[in-house]
């Protein structure tokens, strides 16, 4: 009881297959102390599966939330309109986290854009190796997940997104996960 609730999310978008490596990474091994950490490693098992972006009725998740969204190819008839989007914004609602990571690839980078908190940027792009960039998605991020929980939270969203080139597999599940974890005040027992 009275450790910060903690977020880690992948693979969003189904062809982005490398953050749910970090995320099984954080689910082995020894207990976590210090936070209160959830991990969804497939927020689009559907996508993961056929290799795609979209979920059923070719909607990005990450353009479907209701904060700034706008009409457009792939965001969805209107904001929140797949049900899988509402079931995430319901469970953020109820579980608040103070930190959310969300991975995504291939842009390299640790978002600046719109960023809450940025200790927690600095820590996990020092940690992880990878720079600090500004991923405004050259002006189509609307409707994003993080966009949405910055707005309409206390808590942090940030968005850590790998390049195209895999790490390797004990790279992410081991020293990236820990990385991960050291960032938002976690640690192993």
């Amino acid at each position: 009881k009275g450790k910060p609730v903690v977020m880690v999310v992948a693979a969003m978008h189904g062809e982005e297959n490398f953050g749910p490596y970090v995320a099984r990474g954080l689910l082995e091994g020894r207990k976590i102390k210090g936070v209160d950490l959830w991990v969804v490693p497939v927020l689009n098992p559907d996508g993961l599966l056929r290799d795609r972006r979209w979920i059923k009725g070719h909607i990005d998740l990450n353009r479907n939330f209701p904060h700034r969204w706008i009409s457009r190819a792939n965001s969805g008839p209107y904001a929140a309109s797949a049900k899988e989007t509402r079931v995430i914004m319901k469970f953020l609602n109820r579980v608040k986290p103070k930190y959310l990571v969300s991975w995504h690839q291939p842009l390299i980078g640790v978002d600046s854009y719109a960023v809450k908190d940025r200790k927690l940027m600095h820590r996990l792009s020092q940690g992880l190796d990878i720079p600090i960039r500004y991923l405004d998605c050259h002006g189509s991020c609307h409707g994003t997940m993080t966009g949405w929980y910055n707005t309409n939270h206390s808590g942090a969203a940030i968005t850590v997104e790998y390049s195209h080139i895999a790490r390797s597999l004990k790279r992410m599940k081991v020293q990236d996960a820990n990385a991960v974890l050291a960032a938002i005040g976690g640690r192993r027992a």
